[in-house]
């Protein structure tokens, strides 16, 4: 960027100085000319006042010049025009301080020769100047281009070895996720055919090893709840039917969908009982061997009693 943007910041305004420069240069040279030429007081003094405005133009054209000063060889040809300017300037100040006091002869002279031969180097001073900055910036277009060369070639160099990198790394990750995958597959396998002892093992974070956790998690709550529901059958052939499921052994969400299929079921489970309460209205049966007739049929009052203890209301 630097070397592409020199021209803008330095080239171009280094050039437009040095335009200003020589434009102030000849209004100066055509001005003092004049001065020894015209005849008029009002003419010599307008003259006059362009050689001074020409003057403060040209040096600052040499102050807006200076901080475009590229190298040493460029601050040699801006020394060289200091020198050629007050050269020029010393003489022209000679000339027309001899006009001023009514030497007009030897300020010609003077002016002719040595303000001529003055003239010709400030002039020369500053077109070799000018050549050398527009030498500067051909240098740097051209230097531009080289970088931009380079940075093409590193800019494909980086992309090769990011792609490398990158192919590099999704290897190694889809070595880890195939064995991790694997782990996962073969442990699913094993729980669709009802083999819960086989644990998953997660090694990392990726997805297949939240997977694999996920997955261990389900294998632990099957296992308890197999353990429970063996509890609650022992428990019931001997004779116990108020065992219940230990709700508290399950972790996260398992007990409130524990408690909403029982709350899904209620209605049928009541249903069924009251049903068959009524189709055996009638019927003789044993209570522990002690013959009965059957003849209850729930009131719907008891059922909606059930429903409150069941979700551990009091009933009365």
């Amino acid at each position: 960027f630097e070397t592409a943007n020199f021209a803008n910041v330095n080239t171009v305004p280094a050039l437009v100085a040095l335009d200003a420069a020589n434009t102030n240069f000849g209004r100066i040279r055509g001005n003092v000319y004049r001065v020894l030429l015209a005849k008029d007081p009002a003419a010599i003094d307008k003259s006059l006042d362009q050689v001074a405005q020409g003057r403060t133009g040209i040096d600052k054209a040499l102050k807006d010049y200076e901080p475009t000063i590229a190298d040493d060889k460029d601050r040699a040809f801006f020394t060289a025009d200091i020198e050629a300017r007050n050269q020029y300037f010393k003489l022209v100040d000679a000339g027309l301080a001899l006009a001023g006091s009514g030497k007009l002869e030897e300020a010609t002279t003077l002016l002719m020769t040595q303000g001529t031969e003055a003239s010709g180097k400030l002039y020369a001073a500053l077109d070799a100047h000018t050549k050398y900055n527009i030498e500067l910036g051909k240098a740097s277009g051209a230097q531009a281009q080289a970088e931009q060369h380079r940075a093409q070639l590193l800019t494909i160099g980086a992309v090769l070895l990011l792609v490398a990198g990158i192919g590099a790394m999704g290897l190694l990750a889809a070595r880890t996720v195939k064995r991790t995958a694997g782990t996962v597959i073969a442990g699913a396998e094993a729980m669709s055919r009802g083999d819960l002892g086989r644990e998953m093992p997660a090694v990392g974070n990726d997805e297949f090893a939240r997977i694999a956790r996920a997955f261990e998690q389900v294998r632990g709550t099957l296992n308890t709840l197999l353990g429970e529901m063996g509890r609650m059958s022992t428990e019931h052939e001997a004779g116990d039917i108020d065992v219940q499921i230990d709700a508290q052994r399950f972790e996260g969400e398992f007990r409130t969908a524990l408690a909403e299929v029982l709350d899904d079921i209620l209605p049928e489970a009541y249903a069924v009982v009251k049903n068959a309460a009524r189709r055996l209205s009638g019927s003789d049966i044993t209570v522990c061997d002690t013959p009965l007739k059957w003849n209850m049929v729930h009131f719907d009052v008891q059922l909606i009693g059930g429903i409150a203890l069941h979700r551990g209301m009091i009933a009365e």
